[in-house]
């Protein structure tokens, strides 16, 4: 048979983002301590979608763009030769109970089928879970830039509880629930960056993504041989026209794990 992807499946990659960045060392007169935060917030709050891990979908594309993130990063130049961050990148889970009281059971007699009624009922809750990201930045001289980043697996958790009170012959029958959004491996990343003249400079990158260590969204561990760890390479080049004008351009090639 063929498989032909349907346009109507898709979901809204639409999303709002704001930053900003200022000096936090002023104040206590420490020199080159400077914080960043920034967030994201998608069309449609708290809108997965769920599908069993054989059934044929974008795990890469999925759910990427419908979830609330907040990054928050702290920086600190020790001296003109090196500076760290440590950072926080905070997704948000959400855990749903639901439970129901069968209201009606009756056979229909054309078909032969069970139906029946419920009343449902449902508790939502949302929490905050972090995860931390590390960097260090080297600057051998000054047109010439180093830098090395660590950021830790992630994903946004989606669990609970589903019960139904009062079925015929059974009494209460339901399951528990846990699923995995938006995705995201440990990753390392090593960076330079040169300036060939006052108003151009090049930088490159390559990040490793350990994708071997994957969930699916059900939180299956597929493992080595269907997902595999991936070398990420980029290059870009920034040309500033005047002022605050500047011209960006780069590329990127990220491979599928699978």
């Amino acid at each position: 048979g063929s498989f032909q992807p349907s346009a109507k499946s898709v979901a809204d990659t639409g999303g709002f983002l704001v930053g900003t960045r200022f000096s936090v060392g002023r104040p206590f007169k420490i020199d080159g301590l400077n914080l960043g935060l920034s967030l994201f917030i998608p069309g449609q709050l708290f809108r997965w979608t769920t599908r069993p891990d054989d059934d044929i979908q974008w795990a890469l594309m999925a759910d990427r763009t419908q979830v609330i993130a907040v990054h928050a990063g702290l920086g600190y130049r020790i001296n003109r030769f090196i500076s760290v961050g440590v950072g926080l990148r905070v997704l948000f889970n959400a855990q749903t109970n639901t439970t129901g009281q069968v209201t009606s059971v009756a056979i229909d007699k054309t078909t032969g089928n069970l139906d029946t009624s419920a009343d449902l009922g449902t508790d939502s809750q949302v929490f905050a879970q972090v995860y931390p990201i590390v960097g260090v930045l080297i600057t051998p001289i000054d047109r010439l830039r180093i830098g090395l980043v660590y950021r830790n697996a992630s994903y946004v958790n989606d669990w609970g509880t589903t019960r139904i009170n009062g079925v015929p012959d059974l009494g209460s029958i339901g399951y528990p629930s846990q699923f995995a959004h938006y995705y995201e491996p440990l990753q390392l990343t090593l960076a330079a960056s040169f300036d060939i003249t006052r108003t151009f400079d090049v930088s490159t990158d390559v990040t490793y993504m350990r994708w071997s260590d994957a969930l699916s969204t059900n939180l299956n561990f597929w493992g080595a041989g269907r997902w595999g760890d991936t070398v990420v390479p980029a290059v870009g080049a920034r040309w500033q026209v005047a002022g605050p004008l500047a011209l960006m351009a780069g590329y990127r090639f990220q491979k599928a794990p699978l």
